[in-house]
């Protein structure tokens, strides 16, 4: 078995395929999305996940770590994560934690989950990322698993996923060509990507996607948050103490989610203010006006993916989309009559969709079962920086992946090291764009334009890149991964494992 991980900002989904059946894992709770979060007692090594972290938010003797893919970082985060430490008061002690290791957690609890409820050993797995994760967060990612004991079979981006679900459980049902736009709106990243799907060769493409890894629900529940605070202070003339912020903000969500179903709802809180109690009713209409600049937003961004484009069908992905303005939306850019389907769950069709790819990945799969051809691209060119600052693109947004491309450079000037420096981005100045990492290739002086570079690309199916330099006069070369950060030295890889071995345990 290879297990499908839908790794997410505020909820994740396992599942995986027998290649008849897809099961959903439902933790502990019995269900089948779990908080992806962590809480540390102070006084005990006792440690809470999934739902029993997320209800201790408010708690002053325990210590609640939320949204924890977030903690990876931001695409051009220049910070070396694992020097990053996280102070949290545990057992009585002052402990600090890496963010590897805050991850690692996570990723463990995940795959005690799933073995309680298979009964089997999991190892293999696939696990997803937001379409518009950069190289340096993919790597991170599988770094991270790789320290979970969690052998990455693949990485598969999350609309992509999500379509994968959904055709499968359309094969044979459907035998025409359509492009489908996936909405994929979850708590902290929202990504867009077209497919062309010929169901009559169980062919689907990737043919654009677009991002933003700092837009999610969790930006309305801040929005909302920050109003419900203000109406507070307006009405008592002073704010909530601290421990009960976190509460509130989990209310403003709750209450966000349930405004998805019910045209207005009431957020009661009880000895909010000098023993006072605070009640507002909140409609679904003053959700949108308190978040227009977000609505907005994902409306340009779906004008802008689909610009010059054909779409016969729209798929949403994430909890967000559950809002109804969702489809408001879409019916004002496509017309009222374009299909919108509503039969999937928002919530699993990720984890649905790589539990089906670790299935099509495995010794399992049989001859005779149905298959697919999957082609993903990459989300954003890469390059390396010219002498004008400039970024020169070796592999262009939108490339089918596995890919591999090379291109020839000379020198500008007379030297002993040609240092190449590597960029992933759309914009014309690197500046602009996400540094990557450098690579120094040792050369002969030559004078100008006599030194010829081969620069070579090459994109995984996992959308991770790795570049070799060669220069073509002395076949002296330099080959590397692109990783950001070193991912760890073996005296940090010794020390978490001597000292974080009983805590994952």
């Amino acid at each position: 078995m290879i297990l499908g991980i839908d790794f997410g900002t505020s909820n994740s989904c396992c599942s995986y395929f027998s290649g008849k059946e897809n099961r959903v894992i439902t933790n502990e709770y019995g269900n089948e999305i779990y908080p992806t979060c962590i809480a540390f007692n102070k006084y005990s090594d006792e440690i809470l996940y999934s739902n029993s972290a997320y209800d201790l938010t408010s708690n002053k003797d325990v210590t609640v770590i939320k949204n924890i893919k977030g903690l990876i970082g931001s695409p051009s985060d220049e910070t070396d994560i694992e020097g990053t430490d996280i102070d949290v008061m545990y057992n009585n002690n002052l402990k600090k934690f890496t963010i590897n290791e805050i991850v690692v957690l996570y990723l463990n609890y995940l795959k005690n989950i799933s073995e309680n409820f298979t009964n089997e050993v999991v190892k293999d797995i696939v696990i997803t990322v937001p379409a518009y994760f950069s190289n340096i967060q993919r790597n991170r990612i599988k770094t991270c698993c790789e320290l979970a004991n969690l052998n990455v079979i693949r990485i598969i981006n999350e609309p992509t996923s999500a379509i994968l679900a959904y055709c499968w459980q359309s094969l044979n049902k459907c035998l025409e060509t359509r492009n489908i736009l996936v909405v994929d709106c979850g708590g902290g990243t929202t990504d867009y990507s077209i497919i062309n799907a010929d169901f009559s060769e169980n062919l689907f493409e990737v043919v654009n996607i677009y991002g933003d890894n700092d837009l999610g629900g969790n930006d309305l529940t801040d929005n909302l948050y920050n109003y419900v605070l203000n109406e507070i202070y307006l009405k008592y003339n002073d704010y909530p103490n601290t421990l009960k912020l976190s509460k509130i903000w989990n209310m403003c969500d709750n209450l966000k989610r349930r405004l998805s179903f019910n045209e207005r709802d009431l957020l009661f809180i009880e000895n909010i203010v000098d023993e006072q109690d605070f009640s507002i009713v909140i409609s679904r209409s003053k959700l949108y006006y308190i978040n227009k600049k977000f609505f907005d937003k994902i409306r340009d961004d779906i004008i802008k993916v689909t610009e010059n484009k054909t779409i016969d069908e729209i798929i949403f992905v994430g909890g967000t989309t559950r809002i109804p303005l969702f489809v408001d939306i879409c019916k004002g850019i496509f017309g009222e009559k374009i299909n919108i389907n509503s039969k999937i769950n928002p919530d699993t069709i990720v984890g649905i969709g790589a539990g089906i790819q670790g299935f099509l990945l495995s010794d399992s799969k049989k001859s005779d079962d149905q298959d697919v051809v999957l082609v993903d691209v990459t989300p954003m060119s890469l390059g390396i920086k010219t002498d004008d600052n400039r970024m020169s693109i070796i592999i262009s947004k939108n490339t089918p992946i596995p890919v591999s491309k090379t291109q020839i450079f000379t020198n500008s000037d007379s030297i002993d090291t040609l240092t190449i420096d590597i960029y992933q981005g759309d914009n014309q100045y690197v500046k602009d764009n996400i540094f990557l990492e450098k690579l120094n290739l040792n050369c002969n002086r030559l004078d100008r334009g006599k030194m010829r570079i081969a620069v070579t690309f090459t994109i995984s199916v996992d959308g991770i890149l790795s570049v070799s330099a060669k220069d073509v006069l002395t076949d002296d070369n330099e080959t590397g991964l692109v990783v950001k950060e070193n991912v760890m030295s073996d005296m940090d890889v010794i020390e978490l494992n001597l000292d974080f071995l009983d805590i994952v345990r």
